[in-house]
This record gives C-alpha cells, sequence and structure tokens, in this order.
C-alpha cells in the first residue's frame, strides 16, 4: 500500500496533532488507516480546513482550501457521506464540522455499510482504535466520566429516592424533537472482521438533535418519532441490551442512545479487556435482593461484562477463598493486568437447584462497589 502523504496530514488535523510530532499520527495507525480507502486527495484538500466543533460553511471552507464553492460543495458532501464530518442546514444553510475520533467519526464512517463491506479495513482500523487508546485509559477517568457511559434500565432505580435525571434513558429522548435509528456500529464491525455475536443489530442505536439530521441526510439511518424510540429501548431490554450514550456534549446532554450488547461493544471492552470498569460504568450499582433470589444463576450468565459469579455454600467445611481484585487507580497497570480473551474466557455458572440465596449461596461482586 502506498503511503498517501496527504491522508495522513488529514489524520493529524482530524486528531488536533502535527504530522512528525512525538504524538502525531503516522502511517500504519488506526486514523490513518480508517480515512486511506475512502478519502481522496481532493478530499483531504478541503477536509484540511474543518473546523472541530467548528461549523463552517461550503463558502467559508472554499476561501481557505482555494477551490470552487461547486468543487468544494461536492467534496464536503462527499466527505460527509464517507463520516469524516458532519452536515447540518443550520439557519438555512449547511454547515460542515468535525468531531472526536471515538465517540465520533469512526461510528459514522462503520455506519457506511456499502464502504465496510467493500473496505474491511475501515472496520480493521475502528476495533484497532479501542485497543490502542484503551490501553491508555486505565485509571484515568473518574467514575461516569469516560467518553461513553452506561445508563441503567429506568425501571429498576424508579423506587430510587436520589434519582438523578441525566441516569435515566427517558430524560433524553423527552429533551428531543429529532430521532433517527441506524443499526449498532460496533456490531456492524464485528460481523465484518468475522466476530459477528447474534445480538440484534439492525435499528438499534438512536441518534438525536445534529446526529439524528446528519444520520437521515447521509442515510446512514433512518427518522423515527419519539414514540418508536421508546419502542426501541424496550426491545433492546427485552433482549438483554444495555444502554450506553456518548458523554461528550457536557452535563445531562447526548446525541446518542446505543443499545451494547458485552461482546461485541468496542466501548464495554474497555471493562471487559481492560478491567476498567469506572470509565463505563453510571453511578448506580445493582444489588441483590436476597429475598427474592433463588440462586438460580441466570445473573451470573446473562451480565454482559461476567461481573457476577455465584459464591460458595455458607456451609462447606472447606471455605473458597474469596479472590482479591486489583483495580487501575491502585496498579501500574499493564497487559499482565488485561483480560485480552474477555469474549471467551467467561466463568459459567452450574446451579441445578433452586434455593433461597440468603441460606446458602452468596454472590460475588469482582470490581470495587462505590
Amino acid at each position: 500500500m502506498a503511503e498517501r502523504a496527504k491522508i495522513l496530514d488529514l489524520a493529524n488535523v482530524l486528531n488536533r496533532t502535527k504530522t512528525g510530532s512525538k504524538k502525531g499520527i503516522k502511517y500504519g495507525d488506526p486514523e490513518y488507516m480508517i480515512l486511506e480507502p475512502v478519502v481522496t486527495d481532493d478530499m483531504a484538500d478541503v477536509g484540511m480546513f474543518l473546523g472541530f466543533r467548528r461549523k463552517q460553511t461550503a463558502d467559508e471552507i472554499s476561501v481557505l482550501c482555494g477551490k470552487t464553492l461547486e468543487e468544494t460543495n461536492k467534496l464536503l458532501w462527499d466527505l460527509s457521506m464517507a463520516g469524516v464530518c458532519f452536515v447540518n442546514t443550520i439557519d438555512g444553510v449547511d454547515k460542515y464540522w468535525t468531531d472526536l475520533w471515538v465517540p465520533g467519526i469512526m461510528e459514522m464512517m462503520a455506519n457506511n455499510q456499502e464502504n465496510v463491506d467493500k473496505y474491511p479495513q475501515i472496520a480493521e482500523a475502528f476495533d484497532a482504535y479501542g485497543i490502542v487508546r484503551g490501553a491508555k485509559t486505565a485509571g484515568q477517568f473518574p467514575v461516569g466520566l469516560g467518553l461513553m457511559r452506561v445508563i441503567p434500565i429506568e425501571h429498576a432505580i424508579d423506587g430510587e429516592t436520589r434519582k438523578a435525571s441525566y441516569e435515566e434513558v427517558s430524560k433524553y429522548l423527552n429533551d428531543n424533537t429529532v430521532f433517527s435509528v441506524s443499526d449498532c456500529a460496533c456490531r456492524t464491525v464485528r460481523e465484518s472482521m468475522g466476530e459477528g455475536c447474534g445480538h440484534l443489530k439492525e435499528d438499534m442505536c438512536i441518534q438525536m438533535g445534529h446526529a439524528a439530521e446528519y444520520y437521515v441526510r447521509t442515510g446512514r439511518g433512518r427518522a423515527i418519532k419519539r414514540e418508536e424510540a421508546f419502542e426501541i429501548i424496550k426491545r433492546a431490554e427485552e433482549n438483554g441490551l444495555m444502554h450506553q450514550i456518548p458523554n461528550t456534549d457536557g452535563p445531562g446532554k447526548t446525541h446518542a442512545i446505543c443499545n451494547c450488547c458485552g461482546c461485541s461493544c468496542l466501548s464495554l471492552r474497555t471493562a471487559e479487556m481492560f478491567l476498567n470498569n469506572d470509565m463505563v460504568r453510571s453511578n448506580y450499582v445493582s444489588q441483590i435482593d436476597a429475598d427474592k433470589c433463588v440462586a438460580c444463576g441466570e445473573c451470573v450468565q446473562a451480565c454482559p461484562v461476567n461481573a457476577l459469579k455465584l459464591g460458595q455454600k455458607l456451609c462447606t467445611k472447606t471455605p473458597i477463598i474469596e479472590k482479591k481484585y486489583d483495580i487501575p487507580y491502585d496498579t501500574k497497570w499493564g497487559p499482565e493486568n488485561w483480560n485480552p480473551d474477555y469474549r471467551t474466557n467467561r466463568e459459567a455458572s452450574w446451579i441445578q437447584v433452586r434455593v433461597p440465596a440468603r441460606q446458602n449461596v452468596r454472590l460475588i461482586l469482582p470490581f470495587r462497589v462505590t
């Protein structure tokens, strides 16, 4: 594969780094590889002048890049279709801007199914980016402040007296008026790599506001009403999927609600592969109701991140010593602490008799609870 200097320069502009610098993107990096198959040199010439979350018209960018307005318009649309930038009609005129790699550009590029089918390296680059960046984030984010975070099933916290609206899915749906739905980008990527899991993929991820307008205009998703968005949330919960939101729009705001599974989600991998739970988890922690638990083990089998396991029988003569788990904040965190085989390295539960858990079984949470 020939090295393309203009694509490398564009990758660095999108990354807000300088080509050739110590922290700059290099040939072979995921950020370069995801752009290379679909971005032409002419597109890169225009993309160099896109602003990070700074909305500009084609007229403004045309002056900066030195191309005619007609050519600039076409190339900006090509960049939008590829997933490199957003486009929205604002005050009657189209404006363009870029965002983060993840959540942002890479999901948008993966949601162009035609390109992913034609160029599998788009999927491979998205996957590789999460591995590279995930390793560097361990211990760096306080609880709930990761780029993505889990939102609990709302009816599970209805009785909580200290509920926070920003932890409720309904808040985000009720705050918005424009919605779209698309296939799950992560499961699309996994399927392209031959690692599909079988969980619901089609019509699973909800976009809102500016993201919804972009997804509909570029054919990545279809427009839906708020009522259908709530139906999608319900269907996701019935199929054991977890809600996650991009956590990058400011407190109490988001432009998307993803419905994720632990085996394919490239965000939940932060908790599973790198054992960096706090980065993605919500402020709520599940509790076991001992009066209702019958020790069937179903929660152990269903947990997307394998966070539960059945403990010992309390009456045993040879107690099992509970394993203590290090966490990224307390330990130098490297590959020796990771679980690279997390998709298959899961503990199974084997329980034949339903008995009250409070009498002879306890559950163990293998991570710190605050």
